[in-house]
């Protein structure tokens, strides 16, 4: 199952989906094949591009963790641990690279 989908604005013919099978992969739309994986231990449910750096997306999981992924170093970091309160929504700044922020389930930002 499939709980979410992000179009890249570096390369038109990729998005990044997650699914519920505990990967985040970036798909090459015409050729239906997955370029890049990444497994994780919790689920993801959002991931997203960053619009100004290629290469790099946010990834939320169930256990309210935000990690960024470098998806050509096929690397992951945790930006921040939000166990206070789920995760809703996901969104990168349009200004600058390193800024995201989120929402929560307790409509805190």
């Amino acid at each position: 199952t499939i709980t979410c989908i992000d179009w890249s604005s570096h390369s038109l013919l990729q998005l990044v989906a997650c699914s519920l099978d505990g990967t985040v992969s970036i798909w090459d739309v015409p050729g239906e094949v997955a370029l890049h994986t990444l497994k994780f231990e919790s689920t993801p449910l959002i991931a997203q591009f960053c619009r100004l750096e290629k290469g790099k997306v946010a990834v939320v999981s169930e256990d309210g963790v935000v990690r960024l992924w470098s998806v050509y170093k096929n690397t992951s970091v945790i930006v921040r641990d939000f166990n206070f309160s789920p995760v809703t929504v996901l969104r990168w700044s349009l200004k600058r690279a390193h800024h995201i922020v989120t929402g929560h389930e307790d409509c805190s930002l």
